[in-house]
């Protein structure tokens, strides 16, 4: 492969357990507003009987994210740049090993599977799983202290308050940030040729 080559990306959304006060607030308000909204238009009448209760929370269907291409290299150079923000250097070995797992999670299309994940980054560096899944989990470690913990936050949000991250749910939250950050870029790039 050269590395102008192009690859395709797909966007993974990490699973969210816990929804924080704030978060719920939200939703209601949104909730609040549509409704509003439709009984001033006139799609709802008083004592109607598709008029949606007060209790029922609102959860807007929001839409996938496209996959789109991407020159390879970027993926890893963006996944560094953001390990670095959050104070991870270059020396430990599972910075390497997660910048590939972000590449590996992003350019599959299907749900990420992270035991074969680990397996495969252990066969391209000659080491074995256990030693990958265990790297990853120590330079993670690294970035969690409480002294980097505000940087996790910026990126993470609520997620890194508590400063416990599994290797799955950091690498997948990783990754979508990085389809986050890639995606906007290559917009930005699009805006610009037009």
């Amino acid at each position: 492969m050269k590395i102008t080559d192009k690859i395709k990306i797909y966007y993974h959304k990490p699973a969210i357990r816990k929804i924080s006060a704030s978060t719920n607030e939200e939703k209601n308000a949104e909730y609040n507003l549509l409704r509003i909204k439709k009984e001033y238009s006139g799609d709802f009448l008083p004592g109607n009987e598709q008029r949606l209760s007060e209790n029922k929370a609102f959860s807007p269907k929001k839409a996938e994210k496209t996959p789109f291409d991407v020159v390879k290299e970027k993926i890893f150079n963006c996944s560094a740049k953001t390990l670095q923000t959050f104070g991870l250097t270059g020396k430990y070995d599972g910075f390497k090993y997660i910048c590939n797992a972000v590449e590996k999670i992003l350019t599959n299309e299907k749900k990420p599977h992270f035991q074969s994940i680990y397996s495969q980054i252990a066969k391209e560096q000659n080491v074995s799983n256990f030693c990958v899944e265990r790297d990853i989990r120590y330079a993670i470690k690294r970035m969690v202290n409480p002294e980097k913990r505000m940087k996790l936050t910026s990126v993470f949000g609520d997620f890194a308050r508590n400063g416990k991250f599994s290797n799955s749910r950091f690498l997948t939250m990783l990754a979508a940030d990085i389809f986050e950050k890639l995606f906007l870029l290559e917009s930005v790039r699009i805006i610009k040729e037009t």
